[in-house]
């Protein structure tokens, strides 16, 4: 079990990841723009209509009454008829533009309020919520702020690749330190830099949470952080290193990212440097969803307890 988690109630725990996906998928939700385009026709706070669960049941006590109907070509379609038909990709129903002017007629005047959206919301991620504890028991992992972090994962499709993973490092290895790096660098596979701004928020839960023990925490991150470099096979590669028929070097060290990034004396290349969209972007200062301020690259998120680690040296003295 992880060390110093603060566990929340069932209603609390919903709070919690209603805050986390609510921040990341729409934290300016406005009524007037309850039915928009995020790829796919989005409904409130991110309930995708065309590949997301059951609307009709999520939506229940919200879709506009049967009686209402808007006549489209030769037929008179409901409001959630008209969903069905975008489901199916049927003629003339594909377009995300077309569809959401359909569904926006003043026939259905249809719209939620943020707490409405916020209701649906919750009702979307109860599935998510399994699914993560499913992996995840909670008597590995208590309802948390931690737990909310991989609820939020999942809901964008980020924790299936690092389940096992992030599993061993709460159950095998007992360390905030794995948890933050796994979520921070390994969930962005297509180098998005949304993802990777969500990610450096879910991944800090882990480190800025003031339920830990410091010194307990300076322990986990350094004992991970002083790997002698000689005995790292991977440090022979390099960042652009072509290694897409080397799966096996995936399979032997987790930590291999983490050879790649460390140096004497932790100087480390911050993260902007490693993601290639980021890198195309001098000028940007990615901003915490969260906390509403830059994010910072692994030498400044670590270099707090490095300094309270060299404190405690030299008192030893």
């Amino acid at each position: 079990m992880l060390y110093d988690i603060k566990e929340l109630n069932e209603n609390d725990y919903k709070k919690e990841c209603a805050k986390l996906l609510i921040a990341f998928e729409n934290p300016n939700y406005k009524q007037e723009n309850t039915i928009h385009i995020a790829g796919n026709v989005t409904v409130g706070y991110g309930l995708d209509l065309k590949t997301g669960d059951n609307p009709k049941l999520l939506l229940k006590g919200y879709l506009p009454d049967d009686s209402k109907k808007l006549k489209i070509g030769n037929e008179e379609l409901t409001f959630y008829g008209i969903i069905e038909k975008y489901r199916a990709n049927k003629t003339g129903f594909t377009d995300p533009k077309v569809v959401k002017g359909y569904l926006q007629n003043k026939i259905f005047n249809f719209s939620l309020t943020q707490e409405q959206a916020q209701e649906v919301l919750e009702r979307t991620f109860d599935s998510y919520k399994q699914y993560v504890s499913n992996h995840i028991s909670d008597s590995l992992l208590k309802y948390s702020q931690e737990k909310a972090s991989l609820v939020s994962l999942h809901y964008h499709g980020r924790f299936y690749g690092i389940r096992d993973s992030i599993r061993h490092s709460i159950v095998a290895k007992n360390s905030r330190f794995l948890s933050w790096f796994l979520i921070r660098y390994k969930t962005n596979p297509r180098n998005f830099i949304p993802f990777q701004i969500r990610a450096c928020d879910e991944a800090d839960i882990y480190l800025s949470n003031p339920n830990i023990n410091q010194l307990k925490l300076i322990f986990d991150i350094f004992s991970y952080l002083n790997i002698k470099k000689e005995i790292i096979e991977y440090r022979i590669h390099k960042i652009k290193t072509n290694r897409t028929n080397s799966k096996q070097d995936y399979k032997q060290d987790t930590l291999y990212n983490l050879a790649q990034w460390y140096e004497n004396n932790l100087d480390f290349i911050p993260y902007q440097n490693y993601i290639t969209d980021l890198k195309k972007f001098q000028k940007l200062k990615p901003i915490s969803q969260l906390t509403k301020k830059p994010i910072n690259d692994i030498t400044t998120t670590l270099k707090p307890h490095l300094d309270y680690l060299n404190t405690l040296t030299q008192k030893n003295l």
